[in-house]
């Protein structure tokens, strides 16, 4: 009778795995399938520029990794974007040049591309438009920058800055208040 009893305890848990099996092959056969009819995702460019070479890193790149990750989370959870995962690619030019015309190219390039944010240097920005600006503005991708001088990016009009225009704001009021409080000549100390 014991061994009855173990034998029916032991054939009860085989198809209680067995059925768990089942349902968790039809769940994932399910999940393939809403997986392959599932729209393409869209992607968002990251342009970073962290600093390898200081002694004391400001935890901006860090922060900033962290912060669109957990947005990105979020909107995921949510359904994605009309139904479409958001998906982000990191591109750290780390203050380079070059890197960061390869990282805009490379951005550019990517399947799905809804939006660029980043480029906070108008010096890499003045060499990644000089280069790639012609691209930029033909392909309408959405470009939030953090670039002060706005003649830069100028002709490209997907292209836009969170940082006041230096050459059409800063420029003409520290003309003007030096004109209207008479000083013959300036010095930065």
């Amino acid at each position: 009778m014991r061994w009855s009893n173990n034998r029916a305890i032991v054939i009860a848990w085989t198809l209680c795995v067995m059925l768990a099996c089942y349902a968790m092959s039809v769940g994932s056969a399910n999940a393939q399938a809403k997986a392959e009819a599932a729209p393409p995702p869209v992607t968002i460019a990251i342009l970073l520029s962290s600093d390898k070479e200081e002694c004391y890193d400001r935890g901006d790149t860090l922060a900033a990794r962290r912060l669109a990750t957990i947005a990105q989370e979020k909107i995921n959870a949510r359904g994605g974007i009309h139904g479409r995962r958001l998906e982000l690619r990191f591109l750290d030019d780390e203050r380079d040049d070059d890197a960061a015309v390869t990282n805009v190219r490379a951005a550019l390039a990517t399947p799905n591309l809804l939006a660029m944010i980043g480029l906070s240097s108008s010096t890499r920005g003045k060499e990644v438009f000089a280069k790639l600006g012609k691209e930029i503005g033909a392909s309408g991708v959405p470009f939030i920058s953090h670039i002060s001088v706005a003649k830069i990016f100028r002709k490209q009009p997907n292209v836009f800055s969170t940082r006041p225009s230096q050459e059409d704001e800063r420029v003409p009021v520290m003309t003007a208040f030096i004109q209207q409080m008479g000083f013959g000549s300036v010095a930065f100390i």
